[in-house]
């Protein structure tokens, strides 16, 4: 036991210094950016841009996705394809000819958006003179929609707000529910709350209003309130691991594409192996670093240890979501390096605001990538071992 146990160690510090050339090179590169730009009249012609800086603001025509994150974003030009954004301060006034999503603490669209309009943020605002083409998702302390939706609508957070045409159904699970008098929903609403929905005279209805109250346990008496939930503390920390994340993920797949691959493939192959391998490793290697630490021969190794126990707790998230985006989104989809990233980060972190249910699938997907991550290390020492690199 004790062998395989010193094995697992092992590996451990070898994953931790496959990620070495990444961080090195981050180093040689590393410049503050101010602003980020793609301007007025420029076309660029790529299947991916990615921009990252302080302030991003893209206001030429990109025929490929776009991947951006910055304190400041600015969309005011034209995506031919998809457009991911984590930022801050949000704003979407240009045109995006499929899907729009984003994570952001104040997030405003007054454009036009092809396909699915899909929000992680505290306040969210769909302007009127937004035009969509598809359904929304927002998971945010608040939602005003008043812009025409011709899908579906799904909000999760603390308030929605409704002045607008619906023409699906409406599906909310809110603290609280407005409908104004200038909304038209063409469908259903059912919604999730501990309070009455307010409907303003003059509000359209055409399917039926139907109030699911929240469980005893999710009540104000017993939780916080939806809204402070999401705008307090625990929805800045998400959005703040998210950010990181992003970064993380993209500094991977940048300088250790074949490695990050690998082991996200293994998250789908060896499901059951990893968790088996994630869980043990969480369990014993706090353990197995105290024993260390009490020794002055073992602390060097101790300390070596917590900082690659703690790195790949922290990465974890990056497999499953690199796996998440290559196995939901399509062959097309796939075949990128960097989309199936950020679409399965998003997906990812969605799930994670699921109640009840968010937090274990969060846990199950840590020791996923943990152990995927020490099979991706044990097979790379291996092929190191027959090159005789070590």
């Amino acid at each position: 036991m004790m062998k395989k146990v010193f094995y697992l160690i092992f590996v451990f510090l070898v994953f931790s210094v496959t990620l070495l050339p990444g961080k090195v090179g981050a180093q040689t590169e590393r410049r503050s950016i101010k602003v980020a730009t793609v301007p007025t009249g420029t076309v660029v012609d790529e299947n991916f841009v990615i921009k990252a800086g302080e302030s991003v603001e893209i206001s030429g025509e990109v025929n490929g996705e776009v991947i951006v994150a910055g304190g400041e974003v600015l969309v005011d030009g034209k995506i031919n394809g998809d457009l991911l954004v984590a930022g801050g301060t949000v704003m979407i006034s240009g045109e995006v000819t499929q899907d729009l999503r984003v994570a952001g603490g104040q997030v405003t669209i007054i454009g036009t958006v092809g396909g699915n309009v899909t929000v992680a943020g505290g306040n969210v605002e769909i302007t009127q003179s937004a035009k969509l083409g598809g359904g929304v998702v927002t998971f945010a302390g608040n939602t005003l929609l008043s812009s025409v939706v011709p899908g579906d609508v799904h909000i999760f957070g603390g308030s929605l707000t409704l002045a607008s045409d619906v023409r699906g159904s409406i599906n909310a699970f809110v603290e609280n529910l407005r409908v104004k008098s200038s909304a038209k929903v063409g469908g259903d609403i059912n919604y999730t709350s501990e309070n009455e929905a307010s409907i303003d005279p003059g509000a359209s209805i055409s399917g039926k209003l139907v109030r699911s109250p929240l469980p005893v346990s999710l009540r104000s008496q017993n939780l916080s309130s939806s809204r402070q939930f999401f705008r307090g503390f625990g929805l800045q920390v998400k959005l703040f691991s998210f950010v990181i994340a992003f970064y993380m993920g993209l500094l991977l797949l940048r300088f250790l594409p074949n490695f990050t691959l690998n082991v996200s493939k293994i998250v789908g192959e060896r499901p059951l192996k990893s968790v088996l391998y994630g869980f043990t490793s969480l369990i014993i290697t706090p353990f197995i670093i105290f024993v260390f630490l009490i020794t002055i021969v073992g602390i060097p190794l101790g300390l070596i240890l917590i900082f690659s126990y703690i790195l790949s707790l922290y990465l974890a998230k990056i497999y499953v979501s690199y796996w998440l985006g290559r196995t939901l989104f399509g062959k097309e989809v796939a075949n990128r390096r960097y989309l199936p990233y950020g679409l399965g980060l998003i997906t990812l972190y969605a799930i994670s605001f699921i109640p009840f249910f968010g937090g274990l699938i969060s846990f199950i997907a840590l020791i996923l990538g943990f152990g995927a991550a020490i099979f991706g290390s044990l097979e790379l020492y291996q092929k190191a071992l027959k090159v005789k690199v070590i």
